[in-house]
């Protein structure tokens, strides 16, 4: 297997955390095939961030809302992945229509969750049940190696890279807003797929942070959770605090989390909140 495996597809199309747990796997086979060229196919808004990571090669978008609407769409979408030869795929968010594209792209080697009703789809099929959170995402994400590499013993890396343009972009932005390092970043939105604090628990966090270290917080988040973050920094009633809700791309995000102290936001494994740095 180690010497014929040159062409992986990896696919995750759901939420940006998951992604981001789902990247590990790409360095673990970078390292187990040496040389493999490593394809993921994600949604656009992950797309950025998947650019970044030093161990994936290409970037496909995948758009069932757009160009891969309806079995017309899978089945173009099977088309382009059958011409690019891979080896193997693993399907790391199981969905019909993306097994079903796997099925008519004729990859030899398919790999995903075995407990779906279409999982005879798959050639190799990892029998875990994620709804019960038994354990992290990301030893989730970990099995499904397992049909191509029995044994992992490599240390978990999130090999992003951050551009030294894209650092001082940023640099700039928070100056302007008046944060200076060290900082903290609460990034407290939540789309509703794991558990959350309330707003008087962020301001506990808030006001613990700021009391301890004197050191500002900058607050992260889409547009739509401005009003969110306002709520936080009034019932802390602490000065330096700074809502930055919308003010920043995915990518000008992961820099601005690179260089932050410390990073607190809701869940994304089952098991232990998200805290990661890009480029560790």
């Amino acid at each position: 297997m180690k010497k014929t495996v040159k062409r992986i597809l990896l696919i995750r199309t759901d939420r940006i955390g998951d992604v981001v747990l789902t990247t590990p796997t790409a360095t673990i086979l970078r390292e187990h095939f040496p040389g493999v060229r490593i394809t993921f196919l994600g949604r656009s808004y992950t797309a950025p961030i998947l650019r970044m990571h030093q161990d994936i090669d290409e970037v496909l978008t995948y758009e069932p809302e757009g160009v891969h609407k309806g079995w017309q769409g899978h089945r173009q979408l099977a088309q382009i992945l059958r011409e690019r030869q891979f080896d193997a795929a693993i399907l790391f968010y199981p969905r019909l229509s993306l097994a079903a594209t796997l099925r008519l792209a004729r990859i030899p080697l398919t790999i995903g969750a075995g407990y779906r009703w279409y999982s005879f789809l798959l050639k190799k099929r990892i029998f875990e049940h994620r709804k019960h959170g038994n354990k992290h995402e990301l030893e989730y994400n970990l099995s499904l190696l397992q049909p191509l590499i029995p044994t992992t013993t490599s240390s978990i890396r999130f090999n992003f890279l951050i551009d030294s343009t894209l650092k001082q972009t940023v640099q700039a932005q928070l100056t302007e807003l008046g944060i200076h390092t060290p900082y903290a970043i609460i990034h407290p939105g939540n789309g509703g797929s794991a558990p959350n604090l309330t707003s008087e628990q962020y301001a506990r966090l808030s006001r613990f942070w700021v009391e301890g270290t004197r050191l500002p917080i900058l607050f992260t988040g889409t547009e739509s959770e401005k009003t969110l973050i306002e709520e936080i920094i009034r019932l802390t009633q602490k000065p330096g605090m700074v809502n930055a809700a919308g003010r920043f791309t995915i990518e000008q995000l992961m820099a601005a989390i690179a260089d932050a102290t410390l990073f607190i936001s809701s869940s994304t494994g089952r098991r232990s909140t998200s805290c990661l740095k890009p480029g560790m």
